[in-house]
């Protein structure tokens, strides 16, 4: 197999940075590096500060973007094809396959397909029409879902991260289900790497440095979005102030930073790391006791939390909402005891003070450990492979 792989999220700061980086070093780890060539240059996304005013702004001016980003689009994507046409036939390249990530308008994973006569999968992490249209009320929502019937139908394969979303896509656009791919997300397999020793001597010397040496740490890990449940998270905090025994951790950022900033500001119980790249989370997530995913319940629970799978990589235990892939995961591959009905705070309490300091807890942490070796990105990557090729 000789493949080329189109995302833009190589490049972002975007919180699909590291999907992509992990997508693509697990296919060049299975392929080869003589095979598989990325389209742009990948870059450590978690490296990058999320500019919250700039945010703030997008979302003011989502209409005159939305008009922009479609010409924008429509023209340059004709170049950037040709560019990336140009830059195989000099390595001498033919790919056999084309991996693209969804982008509005772009043709470039269509062009380039069609150049080399390459299978093309369409990579899909959220329903357009649904994400963009009814959630966020983009205009043109028209010309954004005939672009998406039209990739769609250009595609060999379609790769999607749940269940939930090859659904909607298949009832909204009425496609037949083989021609989707169900695969989660995963994790990189080569950032938790340190042995049992090592991970004890990471662990204590953050818990040091923040003070928590003798605190049941309980981490939120992940962007700062309202469906996150972050306002459940400082709610049940507050309810647990009194509790000296725990402690309370956030690491990301997003649109309600100032919500973990205020409780902060005004509560003793809670750490705000904010964003951190790869390395550092991956010690601060060894230093956490309980991992929690207080997610609002949702019909269409799309996603592929991504954190769920960097807390399975660490090896850290967690509760989350019983719904979506969350649900999924844990009843097919840990248990019901990862699982809670609600995020309301009372219910969260409840079970963070049931955990602390557990056997249940210690079962937990294995089961993890023993799904850890089938979650990775490598292992993500070997099965779409096997799919496609």
């Amino acid at each position: 197999m000789k493949l080329v792989y189109i995302n833009d999220e190589l490049a972002t700061g975007d919180g699909s940075n590291s999907h992509a980086v992990g997508l693509m070093r697990a296919f060049t780890d299975i392929l080869g590096q003589d095979n598989v060539i990325t389209y742009p240059r990948p870059v450590d996304g978690s490296q990058m500060a999320v500019n919250l005013k700039a945010g703030k702004l997008r979302s003011k001016l989502k209409g005159l973007l939305a008009f922009i980003r479609f010409f924008r689009k429509k023209i340059l994507s004709v170049k950037r094809s040709k560019e990336i046409c140009a830059d195989l036939n000099s390595k001498g390249f033919i790919p056999t396959h084309v991996i693209a990530r969804a982008t509005d308008f772009d043709i470039t994973a269509i062009y380039v397909a069609q150049k080399y006569n390459a299978r093309l999968v369409y990579e899909v992490n959220s329903p357009t029409f649904y994400e963009r249209g009814v959630i966020k009320k983009e205009p043109m929502i028209g010309a954004l879902e005939k672009w998406e019937r039209r990739i769609i139908n250009a595609s060999d394969k379609v790769y999607v991260v749940s269940n939930v979303c090859r659904d909607m896509l298949c009832e909204h656009y009425g496609i037949d289900k083989d021609k989707f791919i169900v695969i989660p997300n995963g994790y990189m397999a080569d950032l938790y790497t340190e042995s049992a020793d090592e991970k004890k001597k990471i662990r204590d010397e953050v818990r040091k440095k923040e003070g928590i040496s003798d605190k049941f740490t309980v981490t939120f890990v992940g962007s700062l979005k309202t469906w996150h449940g972050i306002i459940e998270f400082c709610e049940t905090a507050k309810l647990m102030q009194d509790n000296k025994n725990i402690s309370f951790l956030v690491i990301g950022d997003g649109e309600m930073h100032d919500t973990i900033q205020n409780y902060v500001q005004n509560h003793s119980n809670m750490i705000f790391k904010g964003k951190m790249n790869l390395e550092n989370m991956k010690k601060y997530l060894y230093a956490s006791d309980l991992g929690i995913m207080p997610y609002v319940s949702k019909d269409k629970f799309y996603y592929s939390p991504l954190k769920m799978f960097d807390m399975i990589g660490s090896g850290l235990p967690f509760v989350g909402t019983s719904v979506g892939q969350v649900q999924e995961i844990c009843e097919s591959e840990l248990s019901f005891d990862f699982l809670t009905d609600t995020n309301k705070n009372e219910v969260l309490r409840k079970r963070i003070e049931a955990l602390e300091g557990s056997s249940e807890l210690d079962q937990m942490r294995i089961k993890v450990q023993e799904y850890s070796k089938k979650a990775s990105w490598n292992t993500r990557a070997q099965a779409l492979i096997d799919q496609i090729n």
